[in-house]
């Protein structure tokens, strides 16, 4: 992780408090996240203008955008965020619910183009699935990722000598 600016925002008044019940979020630039960002957004804007409909359009950019949101997120964050992709999903369903209800009728925002590409306009229950789907993938993808680190950071360990090997 490079970090080039970092900052702490706590969500509470104590210091001490707000780190161990885990509300100390550490913002700055994360270089991992950002070229994945950058290539999904880039895919998802080429699915927009070009594909007309059907189920890269209609399903497949659903799951993009799940794990685009997430690298949005995670390239301005510097915390592990083990639950970002539950919290995801719950947010991409509430957008989708929104859209059963009618909730930009609600806002008056039915005459934006943008809020009706961004928001959407039709509810659809598959949707929910696509998001599901991709909260999955992300939420392996990370515990994958986590798991080479701590391996490659045990063997760097091992190698110089800050382990000891236990004797049997």
């Amino acid at each position: 992780m490079f970090p080039l600016l970092s900052f702490d925002i706590y969500f509470c008044c104590n210091h001490f408090f707000a780190k161990k019940v885990g509300l100390l979020m550490k913002f700055g630039l994360n270089l991992r996240y950002m070229p994945a960002f950058i290539i999904l957004l880039a895919i998802i804007i080429a699915i927009a203008l070009f594909i007309p409909g059907g189920f890269i359009r209609n399903h497949f950019g659903d799951i993009l955008i799940v794990i685009l949101i997430h690298c949005f997120i995670k390239t301005f964050t510097l915390n592990r965020l083990k639950w970002l992709p539950l919290y995801i999903f719950i947010f991409a369903s509430s957008v989708e619910i929104g859209q059963y209800f009618g909730l930009i009728y609600w806002l008056g925002l039915e005459h934006s183009k943008f809020t009706r590409i961004a928001v959407g306009m039709t509810f659809d229950g598959l949707d929910i699935l696509m998001y599901f789907i991709g909260c999955v993938l992300v939420f392996g993808f990370e515990m994958t990722a986590r798991d080479i680190s701590i391996c490659a950071t045990t063997i760097k360990r091992l190698r110089t000598g800050l382990l000891k090997k236990k004797k049997i």
